[in-house]
């Protein structure tokens, strides 16, 4: 981009910088787009997360009420 630099030569203008903030100007529209997709696609990951560790915790006491429902009268009757 040689030409473009050189056109700034004596307007005094920063042609490569104004290039670069052009370009940004640009992508920003997208980037805040793609960063806005990123936000919701965490936020859903994070909510399976916790509703695996939900179910899994309800499993464990699901678990526990049928280890006590099939020892029923044997297992009070060992403690004592």
């Amino acid at each position: 981009m040689a030409s473009i630099q050189s056109l700034g030569v004596g307007s005094g203008l920063l042609t490569s910088e104004l290039v670069d903030d052009i370009i940004a100007a640009e992508r920003a529209p997208a980037d805040l787009r793609l960063d806005s997709d990123q936000a919701i696609t965490e936020a859903r990951i994070s909510a399976f997360g916790e509703i695996v560790s939900s179910l899994s915790s309800f499993d464990s006491a699901l678990q526990s009420l049928s280890f006590i429902s099939r020892c029923g009268s044997i297992c009070v009757e060992g403690r004592g």
